[in-house]
């Protein structure tokens, strides 16, 4: 998670220029967590109920990851920032790394609704 929140951060500050990169930074992460659980919530609730989750649950997940976000997060951004974590000690690796991460977050995003259908009809 540091890892992922400084490499997040510094995107925002140097690329985006936003006037609170630290805002933007705990909602992209809890944005990123959000949709993972969120489908993986959703491929439950129709595998044992068949039914789809309501919309309510999905704001209410990600108020909560986003309230996580924020109180991981909070006192720790000013020493994560001045570590500059690494993974395995490469700059590039940690980058990757961030990079799949983020993608892979994306990825529920754009498949989730897909295999939610796919499950739908096979409950029928």
């Amino acid at each position: 998670m540091n890892l992922i929140y400084y490499y997040i951060y510094q995107f925002y500050k140097t690329r985006v220029s936003v006037n609170d990169p630290h805002l933007h930074t705990v909602l992209a992460i809890a944005g990123i967590m959000t949709f993972p659980i969120v489908m993986i919530s959703e491929w439950i609730s129709i595998s044992y109920r068949c039914r789809f989750l309501p919309g309510y649950s999905w704001m209410l997940i990600g108020i909560c990851t986003a309230a996580f976000s924020h109180f991981y997060f909070a006192g720790r951004e000013k020493r994560l920032i001045k570590a500059a974590p690494l993974l395995f000690g490469s700059r590039r690796l940690a980058i990757l790394a961030t990079m799949m991460i983020v993608l892979l977050g994306l990825l529920f995003l754009f498949q989730g609704p897909i295999v939610s259908s796919s499950l739908m009809t096979k409950c029928k």
